[in-house]
């Protein structure tokens, strides 16, 4: 940026009052400049050789790392103290997690307005949220409360089994139910 301000600084000289052309220039120049050295290059280095920079600089990021954690911890403590004078309160862990799913959820319906996600996309990825938040005892069945039937059992003890269950898959066992081979499924007509 500092670049392009003195660049540009020899139009300003020349004249007494900078127009609007210079300061378009000027801007023009900066982004150019911040795009390849602050964009394109970073970028190439990491995709094509960031294992080997990260390797060799490792030791000097830390060092910055640990020279600039009095400067975030400032920042950190400022940052609690202004939100206190302005009386927000500090969101628990939990609280962020849920806001940021409910932000991830209305983008996913924006996008699927736009089209560029389809309905059943949607649907899973909301699926696959809603059981990270389920718990293995609300979806499990106590081993006791299993219903199964042994993989020799006769045709009529098994739609009995399923009659009474109500169920229309069935685990099929072969002599214990730690022994599961398959499932059987029946349908009702």
């Amino acid at each position: 940026l500092l670049v392009a301000v003195f660049a540009n600084a020899g139009a300003a000289e020349r004249q007494a009052n900078p127009t609007i052309h210079d300061y378009l220039l000027t801007f023009i120049i900066a982004v150019a400049i911040f795009s390849v050295f602050g964009l394109a290059i970073p970028h190439a280095w990491a995709k094509y050789a960031g294992e080997k920079i990260l390797s060799r600089t490792y030791k000097l990021l830390m060092l910055l790392a640990v020279t600039a954690s009095p400067i975030l911890y400032v920042r950190k403590f400022t940052d609690g103290f202004v939100r206190r004078l302005a009386g927000i309160v500090e969101t628990t862990p939990q609280e962020q997690q849920e806001e940021k799913q409910e932000e991830f959820l209305n983008g996913l319906e924006q996008r699927r307005i736009e089209g560029v996600v389809d309905e059943e996309e949607q649907e899973m990825i909301e699926n696959v949220l809603e059981l990270s938040e389920t718990t293995a005892d609300e979806i499990m069945t106590p081993r006791t409360d299993i219903v199964a039937v042994e993989v020799n059992s006769d045709l009529q003890k098994i739609l009995q089994t399923i009659n009474n269950a109500g169920h229309t898959r069935v685990p099929v066992y072969e002599e214990n139910i730690d022994n599961i081979l398959g499932f059987d499924q029946f349908f009702k007509l």
